[in-house]
């Protein structure tokens, strides 16, 4: 599109230059004429024609793929050009030393007529041009906002699936400190048993020095102990080394000081490799050691971070992402020593993300075809249902029909018009889908926009027995998109009056609340909505336990339209509902 949109103006200079040397080419050819004797202005004047040529040439080519502008250059302007330059070459070949009758020639009458239409028509050249300019710049920029759009829509999917991972891992980590406690818990149990039967066996030697059988036994229950407590840190140590997370600790200056088998396999070194050689700085990329080297001084601040990214370099080139936790140990005088630290590989966390950007795309794509298809469904459907409204006149007009024909006809008209009522609903709803609601933002007076609204659905109250009170209690003028709103308070009143009952009234109000705005309300003495059906009251193609009390269609999108366009006006619809007394909607402008 960027480079549609330079074509453009290089059509537009190039135009603009083919103009300019024109008038320079008449204006040399005067200057010859009125002073023969001058050599100056012939060899700018033959230059100029070869310019206009070159020039001529290179707007052929530029505007070749658009047929209306090389319709006009090929079918108008080259011909105009062609015989302006033979006349000027003819009155240049002719050329007298008497000026009295070169300027004859300048004054011959309608000379210059086909200069003045060349001008006119390079001009609308160039208009058409400048008009194809702004449709291409529009057309940039409404891309330039679709893709902000999924942008942000990828960007918060993934922000949702990053804090579902770290709410799994900070789970995780909790259970893996509650081991640790228990496990330092059986240990220092383990260290006082120890200790009081040494305090046994010291009180036992010295009362039963005698007694070599007693100090035997006691020194193979020692034993016993001491391999217990060896098992139990061997356990220790192959938890450390083969768990399903990665160790390791750092020193104040960078130096790997420990590390488990396990990052060791994921990096694909061996222990001599790393320890006492290796710098923290030498596995991590660039970008993460950048990240790092912030992230150690908040560390410092608050002694322990969570839920850090990073990007491992292996031996081989490869880099392995990770979730890191750690711990900052300091000494006794405040200074930082070391940092302990825990790695989770989420390389198919990151293949999952991917995969659902990919899903995303997909779904995005597939809901724009949808959208369309919708569109262009419902508007085909439009231009069969007015021919069968005039056909359905027409063949009323001729009379001569029997009842049973005209009560045919009746269905036949009610019908179309439930049909046209859906297909106008479907076109607005795919209308404001896709946003392409302009907001025109005007001084509305409110009692006349209530009032044009009840005039409307006046026929229908008075068909079905129904009140309608009008209540507008402010005289305050509201600065908003009037015709939105008139659709949402006509989807609300026409709602209103399908599900009340003959003799109860409808009553639709206007009134300025505490902040100074104006809250507009539609309250009906329906049957009331259900607790369990709230949820689902604007979705669109939703249809609820309550049924039309007339037999009026209801395609279940009224609600969702109302819900669209309050969006739209930066507003909320509130509901007030009790079964068996009514149901009131409202909303604040």
């Amino acid at each position: 599109m960027e480079l549609w949109i330079e074509h453009t103006y290089d059509v537009i200079q190039t135009s603009q230059f083919l103009l300019a040397k024109l008038s320079a080419a008449d204006a040399l050819e005067r200057e010859a004429l009125l002073e023969p004797s001058s050599t100056k202005p012939l060899p700018i004047y033959r230059h100029t024609l070869k310019l206009i040529d070159s020039t001529h040439t290179l707007l052929s080519g530029l505007i070749e793929d658009n047929i209306p502008q090389s319709k006009i250059l090929k079918n108008k302007i080259t011909p105009l050009i062609n015989a302006q330059v033979t006349r000027w070459q003819t009155e240049i070949t002719g050329i007298s030393n008497n000026p009295a009758i070169n300027i004859a020639k300048l004054n011959v009458p309608g000379r210059n007529e086909m200069l003045y239409s060349t001008d006119m028509l390079i001009w609308q050249l160039i208009k058409n041009e400048k008009a194809l300019l702004a449709a291409r710049k529009k057309s940039l920029r409404d891309t330039y906002i679709l893709n902000d759009l999924i942008r942000w829509s990828c960007l918060s999917a993934i922000a949702g699936i990053c804090l579902g991972a770290i709410s799994v891992v900070y789970n995780q980590q909790r259970t893996n400190n509650r081991l640790l406690v228990d496990l330092t818990t059986a240990n220092s149990e383990l260290e006082d048993k120890v200790a009081k039967r040494t305090r046994e066996l010291e009180s036992r030697n010295k009362s039963l020095s005698d007694s070599i059988e007693e100090i035997v036994v006691l020194n193979q229950h020692v034993e016993r102990t001491n391999s217990i407590l060896t098992e139990s840190l061997q356990e220790v140590q192959f938890l450390y080394e083969y768990a399903p997370c990665g160790y390791h600790t750092v020193d104040r200056d960078g130096n790997i000081i420990k590390i488990n088998k396990t990052e060791l396999e994921w990096l694909g070194y061996t222990e001599d490799e790393v320890i006492g050689k290796k710098k923290v700085a030498d596995v991590l990329t660039a970008e993460s050691l950048k990240a790092r080297t912030e992230a150690i001084e908040e560390l410092k601040k608050l002694g322990r971070l969570e839920g850090l990214e990073f990007e491992l370099v292996r031996k081989d080139g490869s880099t392995l992402p990770v979730l890191l936790n750690t711990i900052a140990y300091f000494d006794e005088n405040g200074e930082y020593l070391k940092n302990r630290s825990t790695l989770f590989n989420i390389s198919d966390r990151k293949l999952l993300e991917q995969n659902l950007n990919k899903a995303n795309k997909r779904l995005h794509h597939l809901n724009e075809q949808k959208d369309n298809f919708l569109g262009m469904a419902t508007h085909d459907l439009k231009n069969p249902m007015h021919s069968i409204t005039g056909i359905l006149g027409l063949i009323r007009l001729s009379g001569g029909l029997t009842d049973e024909q005209s009560a045919y006809l009746e269905l036949i008209g009610v019908s179309v018009k439930r049909m046209q009522n859906l297909v106008g609903k479907l076109l607005d709803l795919n209308m404001l889908e896709r946003m392409e609601v302009e907001v025109t933002l005007t001084e509305v007076n409110v009692k006349e926009l209530i009032n044009s609204v009840v005039d409307f659905h006046k026929i229908t109250a008075r068909k079905k027995d129904i009140g309608l009170k009008v209540e507008v209690c402010t005289q305050i003028p509201i600065v908003t998109d009037g015709i939105l709103v008139s659709q949402i308070l006509d989807n609300l009143l026409s709602n209103a009056l399908k599900f009340s009952s003959a003799g109860t009234t409808v009553a639709i109000r206007a009134f300025e609340n505490e902040a100074g705005n104006v809250r507009f309300e539609v309250q009906d003495q329906g049957p009331g909505i259900t607790r369990e059906e709230m949820g689902k009251l604007f979705g669109a193609f939703q249809r609820l336990s309550a049924r039309p009390t007339a037999g009026e269609p209801s395609s279940g999108l009224g609600l969702s339209i109302v819900k669209a366009l309050a969006q739209i006006l930066h507003c909320e619809i509130l509901v007030d509902s009790k079964m068996g007394v009514g149901t009131t909607f409202s909303f604040v402008i």
